[in-house]
């Protein structure tokens, strides 16, 4: 029976909780209500909640995975055939790597990363690959190519190009398709019970304004797809870390599968909590990294090691980015007031 007095992000905690402290396979701990879980899939993580036969929502996001899977493995192919050896980053690596290429939630793009010399050869490739630097057009129906000033206004603020798209067919069942028009932000477009699907790769060549793809070049080992390489997990937590810091504080970012991410990496225990604290001091992120890693800790009932806590800490440094626990905007509460200050 639903308590209808429950609020979703007891659910959405639960979840994540169970996630974070067990075997992945095994998060299946409540029912959610349809109002619940509509909730968890605008956060991203309704495909934690496991069923024995595969939620509709679970069968389109598979169906997903296996086309940014062959796109991805077509891409590493040719950047290989010219000497280029990609970095996949994020939810794709942690996918093929942690979820038994089982997606957390609906995933929209891929994340690559080349070093900058390499952009050139890379645009061709993927041109030649059939990837246009465009956005799909509802009215046309088709996929509209941005000319070469909108490419430019994009490139040369960002880390990464303006994004390559590649429309395919998605064959979905009537109940995967119902699920499909729920998603928020979706790059699947549905027209008379067909639909199409967005294929999208970013391809960046710095992790941040201030961080080039060169600056972890030594740090990078061999990723779980063949033929690239990907971050350590030292470098895949902070980073991850900061940015979605950032983007929960700056652009209204309100997934939580970040934090399955982060206690993901937490739970290797392979961690250089020397270098994160380094990196906390270099960039000046340490409310960044302090709020969120110890929150995806709890999540996973570990403790973070004394020292790595007292580096991190808020205090040390300027405070210029520190926006507390943010944990209110995810979850839709108020977080509290503390009980005093000193």
């Amino acid at each position: 029976m639903i308590d209808v007095e429950r609020h979703w992000s007891e659910v959405a905690l639960t979840l994540l909780r169970s996630f974070a402290g067990t075997d992945h396979d095994s998060a299946n701990v409540l029912t959610p209500s349809p109002a619940e879980e509509l909730v968890l899939r605008e956060r991203f993580i309704d495909g934690i909640i496991r069923t024995d036969n595969k939620s509709p929502a679970q069968r389109l996001y598979g169906k997903i995975w296996s086309i940014h899977e062959a796109a991805i493995t077509e891409f590493i192919s040719a950047c290989n055939s010219a000497g280029i050896r990609p970095t996949i980053l994020k939810g794709a690596e942690f996918t093929k790597a942690f979820f038994s290429q089982n997606p957390l939630g609906y995933m929209a793009d891929v994340d690559c990363l080349v070093a900058k010399p390499e952009i050139s050869l890379v645009k061709k490739l993927l041109f030649d690959l059939g990837y246009r630097q465009g956005r799909f057009d509802q009215d046309a129906w088709a996929l509209r190519e941005l000319d070469v000033v909108e490419i430019a206004n994009i490139e040369q603020v960002h880390y990464e190009l303006a994004p390559f798209c590649k429309i395919v067919e998605l064959h979905l069942e009537s109940d995967e398709l119902a699920v499909a028009a729920t998603i928020p932000r979706r790059l699947i477009w549905i027209r008379d019970n067909r639909a199409q699907f967005e294929v999208m790769l970013d391809i960046h060549h710095g992790f941040a304004t201030d961080l080039a793809a060169e600056d972890l070049a030594s740090a990078r080992c061999d990723s779980a797809f063949a033929g690239a390489q990907t971050l350590s997990y030292t470098d895949h937590l902070w980073l991850n870390c900061a940015k979605y810091y950032t983007e929960v504080a700056l652009h209204g970012k309100r997934s939580l599968r970040e934090f399955a991410y982060l206690s993901t990496i937490l739970r290797t225990q392979i961690i250089e909590w020397e270098k994160i604290a380094a990196a906390a001091d270099k960039f000046e992120i340490h409310a960044s990294l302090y709020y969120y890693l110890v929150f995806a800790a709890d999540l996973a009932n570990l403790k973070l090691p004394e020292e790595a806590l007292l580096r991190l800490s808020p205090l040390r440094g300027v405070r210029l980015r520190d926006w507390g626990w943010q944990l209110g905007p995810l979850f839709d509460t108020v977080d509290p007031m503390p009980h005093r200050c000193r």
